[in-house]
């Protein structure tokens, strides 16, 4: 298991799934943590803002959307800390293990961003001083040397994150790592807990592939069951549901249980919404959510949400 001090791993249950999960644990490197020391550490005021973003591995720029943030172009002009849930995230370093040759990984997926140079996300993160947690999933084809990669989830925030968690969902085809943190004091009362997920799209041969949607809901159930902590909680994810009466969102929307507003603009081209912000809120906080009109390169629309706290 792939880990390091101050993140706290959540693992399936069933012992039938550990020898592979640790087959696909041994090609990737270990989680970043990442805090900048110049960010302010005051409490964030009335309004967060929350995106969820599936980054297409690099082809996202998220440098643009971060500018974009910062200048408060996509908030009628209001300058909001944020907090970015990114799914395929990836990491290009050579801490990523070499692998023996006979060691099967998924391809590797690397399109070309609007600005020509794909930058591993950690490194870009850095970049922009924010506070940064990123957990890989699986391997990003085979690599060699200081080419090696890895992809899998990424909380990016001008908020300091804590109590960071990573949990291991039931493998359905690939592996995939849910992560979560704790933004502390939003309000008088309450600290904030996110969770960032990107299900299974497909199970393949394993379960045939019309048994995806109950691949998903296992997974959906298996991370509440594993980690929902109690208090105020937002959810962002590529939940990868192609129909609004999937049970894997009917099962989250009776968990996350706060109306958000439901802009039903496909959020990946061809297929429909996929990408959503779920929240469970206490009295008095609000959440509103749209669908940005730019992909910033990715195939993916940001999904952008508002929190705004009494």
């Amino acid at each position: 298991m792939a880990g390091r001090p101050g993140v706290t791993w959540f693992t399936p249950a069933a012992s039938k799934y550990r020898r592979e999960l640790d087959a696909w644990c041994a090609t990737v490197g270990t989680p970043i943590v990442h805090e900048p020391p110049t960010l302010s550490t005051t409490p964030p005021g009335r309004h967060i803002v929350l995106i969820s973003w599936n980054v297409h591995v690099g082809g996202g720029d998220i440098v643009a959307l971060t500018s974009d943030l910062r200048s408060g172009r996509l908030t009628a002009g209001q300058v909001l800390p944020f907090v970015l849930l990114i799914q395929e995230a990836f990491r290009t370093s050579g801490d990523v293990p070499e692998l023996p040759d006979i060691q099967p990984v998924p391809p590797r997926i690397s399109p070309r961003p609007p600005t020509g140079r794909r930058v591993s996300t950690p490194d870009l993160a850095r970049q922009l001083g924010l506070h940064t947690f990123y957990v890989p999933s699986m391997r990003n084809g085979r690599g060699r040397d200081e080419r090696r990669e890895d992809r899998g989830s990424a909380i990016l925030s001008t908020l300091p994150l804590d109590d960071l968690h990573a949990i291991e969902l039931p493998l359905e085809r690939q592996r995939r790592v849910a992560v979560a943190a704790r933004i502390s004091d939003v309000s008088e009362d309450d600290d904030l807990w996110l969770v960032n997920v990107h299900l299974e799209n497909r199970t393949g041969v394993r379960r045939l592939w019309l048994e995806s949607p109950a691949a998903r809901v296992r997974q959906a159930r298996a991370l509440v069951k594993k980690f929902l902590p109690d208090g105020p909680a937002v959810l962002g994810g590529d939940l990868n549901t192609w129909a609004s009466n999937e049970p894997t969102m009917e099962f989250l929307k009776d968990v996350f249980d706060t109306p958000v507003g439901e802009d039903p603009r496909a959020t990946l081209p061809g297929v429909g919404r996929i990408d959503y912000l779920l929240a469970r809120l206490p009295s008095g906080w609000t959440m509103t959510s749209r669908r940005l009109d730019s992909r910033y390169g990715s195939d993916h629309y940001p999904v952008l949400g508002i929190l705004t706290l009494p």
